[in-house]
């Protein structure tokens, strides 16, 4: 019999496309589904120790136990203060302290690694080591009286102080300054002062200009700090490396490296290393390295 080959249906060879999609296919069939991050909320029901899972629950209010230890991957609340970690290293995707809890409580240096930050609230705490970012709320810090002593916390990241007690502590990257926040810590990088511009700053009442160290000091517009102004019941206790402006009943407990005037009831109980003039009511009670000018 003769076949007519006009009748042959001819087949195409499978393209490209199709072979790569064989292969996602594929890989997505014998790959492991990976865990979902979870929420995981630490109490100290059990203990203080980080890996004892009787202080772990899957819900805000402690009524489902955790059935695993929270991994890199993972969100966690700390609500009361932990002293140890007895296996596992602690490393999370972010953690949130708050109910005073405070991380390290025996100043043991005991580290926490956090992908996306740590958060403190209320009155919490670290006087152990941050390896990460992290951020300060309300009255926490950076910092606390342990059986020891003051123990200062370590921040590996970037710090951001939004409470009136700022750093105390030790701030291996760069530090941002809000509000009153101060600093009376160390900052290796550059520290931020949000409310100062323009080369100013300006210490409002019952704020205080720390005794800290930093890398560069800068204002919200990354120009450097030159001048300072203290207003009200605002202190310097620390060092002003140019001159300065006391206005109200501000008081200098610190170092003026230049030239100072003294406003109103403004005082000097430290030291200014140029001259210093006192206008109205202000006084010296301190050292004047220059003249000391009384109008």
């Amino acid at each position: 019999m003769r076949v007519n080959r006009a009748t042959i249906v001819k087949m195409k060879a499978p393209g490209k496309q199709f072979f790569l999609f064989s292969f996602l296919l594929l890989v997505g069939v014998c790959l492991p589904l990976s865990a979902s991050a979870a929420a995981l909320y630490f109490n100290g029901a059990s203990s203080d120790d980080w890996d004892d899972i009787g202080n772990w629950w899957q819900d805000s209010g402690f009524t489902t136990q955790a059935d695993a230890l929270p991994g890199a991957g993972d969100d966690v609340f700390v609500t009361s203060s932990v002293r140890n970690i007895s296996a596992d290293p602690a490393a999370v995707n972010s953690a949130d302290f708050s109910n005073g809890a405070i991380w390290d409580t025996s100043g043991n240096g005991l580290t926490i690694t956090v992908a996306n930050g740590a958060v403190f609230h209320d009155t919490s705490a670290v006087t152990g080591v941050i390896d990460g970012d992290a951020t300060f709320n309300d009255s926490s810090s950076d910092s606390f009286d342990t059986c020891c002593g003051n123990t200062p916390g370590t921040i590996m990241g970037n710090a951001t102080f939004n409470n009136s007690n700022g750093n105390t502590g030790n701030v291996q990257g760069n530090a941002t300054f809000n509000g009153s926040a101060y600093n009376a810590g160390t900052v290796v990088g550059a520290a931020k002062f949000s409310s100062a511009s323009g080369a100013t700053i300006s210490i409002s009442s019952g704020g205080q200009w720390g005794n800290g160290t930093a890398g560069s000091i800068i204002g919200n517009d990354d120009a450097p700090i030159t001048s300072w102004i203290f207003n009200g019941t605002g202190l310097n206790n620390g060092t002003v490396l140019t001159g300065a402006v006391f206005n109200g009943g501000s008081v200098n407990n610190g170092t003026v490296s230049g030239d100072a005037t003294f406003n109103a009831t403004s005082s000097n109980a430290g030291a200014v290393t140029g001259n210093a003039t006192f206008n109205s009511a202000g006084y010296n009670r301190g050292a004047v390295t220059g003249t000391a000018k009384f109008t």
